[in-house]
Order: structure tokens, then C-alpha cells, then sequence
């Protein structure tokens, strides 16, 4: 009888030992990071106030203890070549698992890009100054450009393309946006005088055609 007291005692105690160990650690708050495609993002780092705490895994999962928190600490999530997230996590919150979506710097160019066709100007100009800071680039700048002058503020459109064309970086693409946005500012003769410089420096077809029909028009 004995014998079986104790059996009964011991399966009980595993048993309970068994519940608590798998019952979840509220003493850690649990994240997962996805780029706006739905893949996982690896090797994010979560900084609180500057120091580090924490690092995505290969499935984009984080774990960061409850200790570490505060109300006011703001929580940072970085990582080469994607958008930088600012956020602040609530240690008394009853929620313990986070979800985070982290563009990386192909996927917000071709948010711009979208954006232009859409027609949504404000978005794009938003989403060029997300780009920038991830990584600076002739491209983003001519998105910038382009987007400016479809919404007819065409000096600060002018600004960047005359920056980008005397610079080492220039391309075709680039001048004859920066021509039209002369002309369309009754600057026909700077439009000129710029892609007769240029149409000797690139000896491109696009830039001739447009440099002739310039100097044809009344």
C-alpha cells in the first residue's frame, strides 16, 4: 500500500513539475519580423536606449526580457540594407508577443515606384526619404525628381537633376528629366545650351532627338 502511495505521489509530482515548465515565461517578451513580402528577417538587431539586447534568429524571431523595459524606453530594430524601426514595447502589457514588418531597401523602391503610378505623390516622396536613409543613390534621387515634377514643383525637381547631371554619376535618363523640367519653366534656351553639352559628352540618340526638337520648336 505503501509502495503504491508512493508511486501515485511521484506521477503527481512529474506531473505538475511537467505544467509549470511548459507554461509560457511572462518574463520575456517574444517578437517575429517579416519583410512586406512575408519572409522572415534574420540578424536584426534590438537595441533599448542605445544598448544591445537582442537578435532576430534565422526565423526572424526575438526574445527580450521584461527587465530590460521600462514604460518610456524606446526599443530600436536595425539592420543593414532595411528600414529602421523605432518603437516603444509595454513590459505591463497582458500582450507578449510582437509582430514587426521591416521593408528592406528593394522592396520601398518598388513602393515608389508604385506610387508614381498611382499617382499618390505624397506617399512617394515619403517613402524616398525611408530610402535615403537606408542608402543614398542617383536612383532615389531621379524617383524624387520625377515625382516632384509630376506634381508640378519643378525647382526643387531641378535642384537634385542639375546635381546629378554635373556630377560623376550622371546619366541620360537624369539630363533629359532635368530638360524637361527647364522647359516646362520657359527654359528652353538653359534646356538647350545643358544637352548640346551633353550630347557631346554621352553620344546618345535620346538626347540628340531631344535636343532637335527643342531647337525646332517656336
Amino acid at each position: 500500500m505503501k509502495i503504491r502511495l508512493f508511486v501515485v505521489l511521484s506521477i503527481f509530482s512529474m506531473f505538475v513539475f511537467s505544467c509549470k515548465t511548459t507554461e509560457p515565461n511572462t518574463d520575456t517578451i517574444t517578437g517575429m519580423i517579416y519583410d512586406n513580402e512575408g519572409e522572415c528577417v534574420s540578424g536584426v538587431k534590438i537595441f533599448v536606449e542605445g544598448k544591445l539586447i537582442a537578435q532576430s534568429d534565422l526565423y526572424g524571431h526575438f526574445y527580450v526580457p521584461v527587465n530590460e523595459l521600462s514604460e518610456n524606453h524606446q526599443v530600436e530594430l536595425s539592420k543593414e540594407e532595411y528600414e529602421a524601426i523605432t518603437m516603444k514595447i509595454d513590459p505591463f502589457s497582458s500582450v507578449k508577443m510582437l509582430y514587426v514588418v521591416m521593408r528592406n531597401y528593394r522592396q520601398i523602391l518598388n513602393e515608389i515606384e508604385q506610387s508614381i503610378s498611382d499617382g499618390e505623390f505624397g506617399k512617394g516622396l515619403e517613402l524616398c526619404h525611408k530610402a535615403k536613409n537606408i542608402k543614398n543613390s542617383v536612383y532615389i534621387d531621379y524617383l524624387e525628381s520625377t515625382i516632384l515634377i509630376c506634381s508640378r514643383n519643378y525647382y526643387p525637381a531641378i535642384d537634385i537633376l542639375e546635381k546629378i547631371s554635373n556630377g560623376e554619376k550622371a546619366n541620360k535618363y537624369c539630363i533629359l528629366l532635368l530638360a524637361d523640367a527647364y522647359e516646362r519653366t520657359s527654359q528652353k534656351e538653359k534646356a538647350v545650351v545643358m544637352l548640346k553639352a551633353k550630347s557631346k559628352e554621352f553620344f546618345d540618340d535620346d538626347i540628340s532627338d531631344r535636343l532637335a526638337e527643342l531647337c525646332n520648336m517656336n
